[in-house]
């Protein structure tokens, strides 16, 4: 009963999450420009070389492209985890159903050791990878499972019904209205390169995030305008910034060698 119960948390939480983009697509392209701005000759080559020539920022919603398709059904639950702090997740017992946190170290270690022995296979892990670095810095990604990770805490935004995590996914990207070159630009104004290497640890990640929601619920009434928007932007741009340096450290880390 108990494990079925699970089960269907899990599933719940995934039909309402499945819709939506952390920081949109023009923040994960941003983050990924960002990221590519920080690679070295040597690691630049071989990153676009698995990518077939392409810009890391053209593969960057890769995964979310793919959730239309049957065979990546399951990779629903790799983008968020409800989190209560480092000590309290390694505590769980282990599920089928990995995360964001599990998702990122696998592919991170398995890209580091040189484990994938295919180059198709290697370059769908890079693609993940870029991804979820992403989807982590995004607060409601390391949500409160009592409200789906703001899933079921319904605002207004300028007077239009939305719920509170399609406004940090979706709403604050489109009002910056910036080409994500230029949110790139902008974004690295809200950061210090310095103070976000010394911090290389997932759990890590996910605790900043965590720590964010208090800040990110201050909803007042739910009717969420100008200044909701001046105090959630910087910390948007802030995490688009540590998303993207520490990417580019990530990919420097495997490819530079």
């Amino acid at each position: 009963m108990v494990v079925l119960r699970f089960r269907v948390l899990f599933i719940l939480h995934f039909l309402m999450v499945m819709m939506v983009d952390a920081f949109g697509k023009n923040g994960h392209r941003a983050i990924a420009e960002i990221a590519q701005q920080g690679l070295s000759p040597k690691a630049l080559s071989r990153v676009k070389h698995l990518l077939d020539g392409k810009d890391v920022w053209m593969v960057a919603n890769w995964a979310d492209d793919m959730r239309s398709l049957p065979e990546y059904k399951q990779a629903d639950f790799w983008h968020w985890v409800d989190w209560n702090g480092q000590e309290e997740f390694k505590k769980r017992p282990a599920t089928p159903m990995k995360n964001i946190i599990e998702k990122i170290r696998e592919f991170w270690e398995k890209l580091d050791s040189g484990s994938y022995k295919d180059p198709k296979s290697e370059a769908e892990a890079l693609r993940w990878l870029i991804h979820l670095i992403g989807d982590v810095h995004q607060p409601l990604h390391v949500g409160r499972s009592e409200d789906q990770g703001g899933n079921k805490k319904i605002v207004k935004y300028f007077g239009k019904e939305t719920n509170l995590h399609s406004v940090w996914d979706d709403h604050l990207v489109e009002g910056i209205q910036l080409s994500f070159r230029d949110l790139a630009v902008e974004s690295q104004f809200f950061c210090e390169k310095q103070t976000v290497a010394g911090v290389d640890s997932v759990f890590d990640w996910a605790d900043e995030s965590f720590e964010l929601l208090d800040q990110v619920y201050d909803v007042g009434n739910s009717e969420l305008e100008y200044m909701y928007v001046f105090h959630s932007a910087p910390i948007l741009k802030r995490r688009i910034c540590e998303a993207g340096l520490r990417l580019g450290l990530v990919m420097e880390s495997i490819y530079g060698k």
